[in-house]
């Protein structure tokens, strides 16, 4: 029992004692290390020779592209490598330590830029544990998150592709200082994560050497085009949707009786309502450019306005007074010609001769009344005969004015018909017009 408990002492101190020897030779490796490091210093043996550093990223989520301010912004993950000869060291002087963290901070860095970056700061300028070699290898890796510029062009919006380009590479020196490079296999998106509104089509990486008017040498990139297409099923179904419906309603319209009285306060609702969900699109889309969509809803709100004064109109002839005839030429044309377009039955027309008649007979009747009346009163045997005159008066004058009602009905069902044909018409080639373009 003594042996195996002092056997458990004595690997207990061993392995105190080497972790107390890791932890010295590697405090004094660093101290070492940095005695006399130049952070501000290219990491290079000869001035002609660049220092290569070997970039790459991993897509992992598309957080959010904003259409407005036309602008996107990425999760990813980096990797930066390149050698620094000044932090090579023997790993047999060191209890064979062969690579250790350092902070980011504390040693030279690759001034890594994306071009078309917005604010917060630069990714580079984030501290983060650097992975070192025996060799001078640095390993630097990073999560990070970036917002870049993005020009959108939203003319086929909600059916569009976007194509991002993000540009890395050196901001202060050109490709004779530091020079990039990819890795040997680019798979940039195994680890994405999709997103809910977009998806990702293709992800492309080139390497570029561009030479600028500003300087003699040229500057070295790695640029990602990131090709997105957006998901069709949200704004079809809360935009394009909802406006075709009340499209279809403001036709329907016409289909309601004009007694119901309920037509007007239908066509300014529908009108409101496609106000709203215009209103609703346009605070998506830059006011710098008209997409498809926004044709669409211009087109569905000029319908409805057209819709509501042919309804005023349709309103006002039915409500009209039955003392007033129509005018013939009104009558020609919006009963008789555009009835019969319209295949419309006119039961009027077929009265037109006797309604002559009747009014030629109640003017005869209305100008000698007063001297028949005058002969009749005189005479009381004839009181009888008085009356059943006026009788017959006044049953021309209600029947001359229910043919006149007639007449105006007639012409709102026409007025009816023809605008239900029109506007259905109208719509269909305008959504098939726009939409094909």
């Amino acid at each position: 029992m003594n042996q195996v408990a002092l056997l458990l002492f004595a690997l207990g101190w061993l392995c105190q004692a080497a972790l107390s020897d890791r932890i010295g030779n590697e405090t004094l490796l660093k101290k070492n290390l940095m005695r006399g490091y130049d952070r501000t210093v290219l990491p290079t043996t000869k001035i002609n020779l660049p220092v290569l550093v070997n970039f790459g990223t991993r897509v992992v989520r598309i957080i959010e592209i904003d259409e407005v301010r036309q602008s996107i912004q990425l999760y990813l993950w980096g990797r930066q490598t390149w050698n620094d000869p000044r932090l090579a060291w023997n790993s047999s002087e060191y209890e064979g330590i062969t690579d250790i963290n350092i902070m980011s901070y504390e040693i030279w860095l690759p001034d890594t830029t994306l071009y078309s970056r917005l604010p917060p700061e630069n990714f580079a300028q984030i501290p983060v544990s650097c992975g070192l070699s025996s060799k001078g290898v640095v390993t630097w890796l990073s999560p990070i998150q970036l917002a870049s510029t993005c020009i959108m062009y939203l003319r086929s919006y909600p059916s569009d592709q976007q194509t991002c380009t993000f540009v890395f590479g050196s901001w202060g020196n050109d490709g004779g200082k530091i020079d990039y490079s990819m890795p040997p296999i680019a798979d940039a998106t195994g680890d994405y994560i999709k997103n809910g509104q977009w998806n990702l089509v293709d992800l492309n990486i080139t390497r570029h050497s561009l030479k600028y008017s500003c300087c003699p040498n040229p500057y070295i990139d790695i640029t990602y085009t990131l090709k997105v297409e957006r998901d069709q099923r949200y704004p079809i179904l809360n935009f394009v949707v909802p406006s075709v419906l009340l499209s279809i309603l403001s036709i329907l319209t016409f289909l309601l009786p004009p007694e119901s009285g309920e037509r007007i306060t239908l066509s300014i609702t529908i009108l409101l309502s496609t106000t709203l969900f215009q209103q609703l699109t346009a605070s998506l889309i830059p006011p710098s450019q008209v997409p498809v969509i926004s044709l669409f809803y211009f087109s569905s709100l000029l319908m409805n306005c057209l819709s509501l004064v042919a309804t005023t109109i349709i309103l006002r002839s039915f409500f009209h007074t039955s003392e007033t005839r129509m005018n013939r030429r009104l009558y020609k044309v919006g009963v008789i010609w555009l009835g019969c377009l319209m295949r419309c039955q006119c039961t009027s027309r077929r009265s037109k001769v006797q309604q002559s008649n009747s009014s030629g007979s109640t003017e005869g009747i209305v100008n000698t009344s007063e001297e028949k009346e005058i002969a009749v009163i005189s005479s009381p045997e004839n009181q009888r005969e008085v009356r059943k005159r006026k009788a017959t008066q006044h049953s021309s004058h209600e029947e001359q004015r229910a043919k006149y009602k007639e007449e105006w009905l007639e012409l709102v069902i026409i007025l009816d018909r023809f605008c239900l044909f029109i506007f259905s018409m109208l719509t269909v080639v305008t959504w098939t017009v726009i939409w094909v373009h």
